[in-house]
């Protein structure tokens, strides 16, 4: 009787060792998983800031080159715009409208503006995505995998230069 009852003993405490066993374990794979988003999310923040820092570049850069050249407001904004296109749609490949619809220089010019003007000392310019009439139209980029960013160029975004 005394073997039958430690046979028991013995087999009830191997049962619960591998419990815990199966649950470290899980808890294990759970954590390398949740460490591994993170790592993702991570790499979509950087590339996001990377996405961010090219459009305000690329829209100050072209509005401080074009202010010494021209105040021609059409063609410093079309400028703008067809550079930024190239760099969204080789780049980022972004859409309007969360992917629904493909982005073209007609939207650009339609959902910006420019304001340019030269005093006697002063040089002043502004680019605004003011994002249409309705405000309802966006330019994003869905990042990541899983877990995911948005690369988006918010309503009202705008950057100036003054000389």
């Amino acid at each position: 009787m005394k073997g039958f009852f430690s046979f028991i003993l013995l087999f009830l405490i191997a049962i619960i060792i591998l419990e815990y066993s199966l649950f470290f374990n899980t808890q294990e794979e759970n954590f390398l998983t949740t460490k591994l988003e993170l790592i993702a999310l991570e790499k979509a923040n950087k590339d996001r800031t990377i996405f961010e820092n090219n459009v305000d570049k690329i829209i100050f850069t072209t509005l401080n080159e074009e202010l010494d050249k021209t105040t021609n407001l059409i063609f410093i904004q079309n400028k703008i715009n067809s550079q930024l296109l190239t760099f969204l749609d080789q780049k980022v490949d972004a859409k309007i409208n969360n992917n629904k619809t493909n982005l073209n220089l007609s939207f650009l010019n339609n959902s910006s503006s420019v304001i340019a003007f030269e005093t006697q000392k002063l040089k002043y310019a502004e680019y605004v995505f003011t994002n249409g009439l309705l405000l309802n139209n966006s330019i994003s980029k869905k990042l990541g995998n899983k877990t995911q960013l948005e690369f988006t160029i918010p309503i009202y975004y705008s950057q100036r230069v003054i000389k």
